[in-house]
């Protein structure tokens, strides 16, 4: 008998997490030295394409499998040749319609990046159906081995790329190459072959379960990806390319603990609420303390050193990036705790809920856009910016709703966090604005800064509420809170 534990399915995606955020923090400092802003530009271009089709990619098979209480080869292998299918039409359809992606955004090469950007599609699809099947059944250590040896060989080849003057294709090569790497990989590790049937029944019975969810992901893209869309026609490819890049940064909280603390909770939390076992509010509520230990800090940080920090690390080059970050920095906290809402709509079968606050959602953010792009770049990041910050009252206050629960709740679980980041803040504006008196330069000021407030907050972490916050949410999570026949 198998026992399923989320604080292990966290250890081994949480290492999987931590590889990815190493070849991320390669890839940004290493591409942002060689490329240049515009050729940044126009992959974020591409990627308001791509970003489309991806929802499209699997129609939330993988999510089906994880989710459904039974399943057999004949419904995974009907699910594999839809997902086969679905991926060479999605090439296909990106393929005749470059020419003309091209033309909107003013940017011929954008033709070319496309065609071969849309090689990764069926590529995706030939393992999406073999990863889902091996985190249905909690192998994540193979999933996670797949994931970092694709991701660093990739970085090599892209960086490699780069240095023999591939602009903005070495980009482009490195996408293809991890996935073409982690479908082989899933492939081999998961001993799953599928076989030659296609039952239409299968796929109707997955449509039914992902149809809200699709139309989710079909809003959320619009709220994800209507700032590149509406920067890209009406401000310069440079502009993008400092904006696509201070996104990214913002984007780490999400990219690295959220999405291990969704991909582990899942399926947990999917079993939790069949078996009607467990606490899933308790669960979740101390999921999001764990997550703002690591990212309300990070961002606060980040928020205030973004000057410093974009001028050592990034260059001269990409001074517009601190400008950017001004605002997307404490956005990026936002998304951290809100975007883990979905899996507890998912785990629930809640996904019209889900599709809705979704519609909300994309309605303020694009809102935002739209009012931005008529003076600049840095309105438009802060009006996204308060966007984010409605839309995390709305969002909480119906998962929390769904739970049980309430939003007196998660402040009092985020008020020791809070607390240790405003008082590092305070210390690190002094010795900043102390530097600043001496014109000390922003490698002195960046270093200061990071080593000050790392050494702050660690201290008050650990006087006053290490208990609380790190032996709580371990304690919860390492119970073996359901099981698995």
């Amino acid at each position: 008998m198998k026992k399923l534990s989320a604080f292990n399915n966290a250890k081994w995606v949480g290492l999987s997490q931590i590889t990815k955020i190493f070849v991320q923090v390669v890839a940004l400092v290493g591409f942002s030295r060689i490329l240049q802003p515009g050729e940044y530009g126009i992959m974020a271009m591409a990627a308001v394409i791509s970003n489309f089709a991806i929802i499209f990619r699997d129609l939330g098979t993988g999510s089906a499998i994880i989710q459904k209480k039974k399943i057999d080869d004949g419904f995974l292998s009907s699910l594999f040749w839809m997902n086969m299918i679905v991926g060479g039409g999605i090439m296909i359809i990106i393929m005749i319609i470059s020419p003309l992606v091209a033309v909107f955004f003013h940017e011929s090469q954008l033709t070319y990046v496309l065609i071969l950007l849309s090689i990764s599609f069926p590529l995706a699809s030939l393992g999406i159906i073999h990863q889902s099947y091996l985190e249905r059944n909690n192998k994540f250590s193979q999933v996670c081995f797949v994931e970092m040896i694709s991701a660093i060989f990739a970085l090599g080849i892209g960086i490699a790329t780069a240095l023999l003057g591939g602009g903005v294709y070495s980009l482009v090569i490195m996408t293809v190459i991890q996935t073409l790497i982690s479908s082989v990989g899933f492939w081999f590790v998961s001993n799953w072959t599928p076989s030659f049937s296609f039952d239409k029944k299968d796929i109707n019975d997955v449509l039914n379960f992902s149809g809200n969810l699709t139309l989710f992901n079909l809003v959320n893209y619009f709220s994800r990806n209507s700032d590149n869309m509406i920067i890209g026609h009406y401000f310069s490819t440079s502009i993008l390319g400092a904006y696509s890049l201070a996104y990214r940064i913002m984007l780490f909280p999400l990219q690295s603990l959220t999405s291990v603390a969704s991909r582990s909770l899942y399926p947990v939390i999917s079993r939790m609420k069949n078996n009607n076992e467990g606490n899933v509010t308790d669960l979740y509520l101390r999921t999001l303390s764990f997550i703002s230990i690591f990212t309300l800090p990070l961002m606060a940080g980040l928020w205030l050193l973004s000057d410093s920090f974009v001028s050592v690390v990034f260059g001269e080059k990409w001074i517009l990036v601190s400008s950017i970050l001004f605002w997307l920095a404490p956005t990026g906290f936002i998304q951290s705790l809100v975007s883990t809402t979905g899996t507890i709509y998912m785990a629930y079968g809640k996904v019209g809920l889900l599709f809705k606050l979704g519609v909300f959602s994309s309605f303020l953010q694009i809102f935002a856009f739209i009012v931005g792009a008529q003076y600049n770049v840095i309105v438009l990041a802060k009006l996204y910016f308060i966007s984010n910050l409605i839309n995390f009252f709305v969002a909480m206050y119906f998962t929390l709703k769904l739970l049980s629960g309430n939003l007196m709740q998660l402040l009092i679980k985020l008020l020791p966090t809070i607390f240790c980041t405003i008082v590092m803040l305070f210390v690190v504006a002094v010795i900043k604005c102390v530097l600043k008196h001496y014109n000390y330069n922003d490698i002195t000021l960046l270093i200061s800064g990071v080593c000050s407030g790392s050494i702050i907050y660690l201290l008050l972490f650990i006087v006053f509420f290490r208990k609380m916050l790190i032996n709580d949410l371990p304690s919860a999570l390492s119970n073996k809170i359901t099981r698995m026949r």
